[in-house]
């Protein structure tokens, strides 16, 4: 084994500086890239994200995509096509992964493959 291997990159500790409790399975934006809570989470504590893997999250109902589309999380925590919310600045998504299945406009979630 390599002398400056740290670890294989499938999670991530993790430390909830916000004012709320992060719920198990819960997409979190880590800088631009997303995991999902492996546990429960209270604010102020430390835990562990899985940075790989597929995972169904909430989605944008009135969008529609392939598999293997490149999709965004929005501040909210719903799987979006945009990489950003138009706006004038806009507020930047961040990136979640690719599609594992097709959605269609209507649906409320869909599967993603979690991806940096």
């Amino acid at each position: 084994m390599a002398k400056n291997y740290y670890q294989d990159g499938t999670t991530l500790d993790w430390s909830n500086k916000t004012d709320k409790k992060v719920l198990s399975g819960q997409p979190v934006i880590v800088g631009d890239i997303v995991g999902v809570a492996l546990g429960n989470i209270a604010a102020g504590a430390e835990g562990v994200l899985k940075m790989s893997g597929v995972f169904v999250l909430n989605a944008i109902r009135d969008e529609a995509w392939a598999q293997g589309a490149k999709l965004y999380l929005t501040q909210d925590g719903s799987l979006t096509l945009k990489s950003d919310d138009g706006d004038k600045p806009a507020v930047k998504h961040a990136y979640a992964g690719v599609a594992w299945t097709e959605h269609r406009v209507g649906d409320d979630s869909s599967a993603v493959r979690l991806a940096y």
